[in-house]
């Protein structure tokens, strides 16, 4: 149960540290997702890797409350866009 464990700490428990610019916290789990996961029990190689909407939705509930109102405000839905997006409009959040 290693591999859900983690996945379930990744969903509720990681959040984008304040000195970490969201570009270089993305970068993080992309490579927690294809280097580590795949390596953990039961070993199924690529079939242990989150979901292109799971890392949205781990990118978006780690990021400060304050850019997912903005997203709203500006009706940017997240989860029909791509991770590509959501770092563009992340990275704006960023720099105002």
């Amino acid at each position: 149960k290693v591999l859900a464990k983690q996945k379930r700490w990744m969903r509720r428990n990681m959040r984008k540290p304040s000195d970490m610019s969201v570009r270089e916290y993305a970068n993080r789990l992309m490579m927690i997702n294809n280097d580590e996961l795949p390596e953990l029990p039961p070993f199924d190689g690529n079939n242990q890797k989150l979901s292109d909407d799971e890392i949205i939705d781990i990118l978006t509930s780690g990021i400060p409350k304050s850019w997912v109102r903005e997203m709203d405000k500006q009706n940017f839905d997240p989860t029909e866009g791509t991770i590509t997006e959501v770092l563009n409009f992340c990275e704006r959040m960023e720099s105002s």
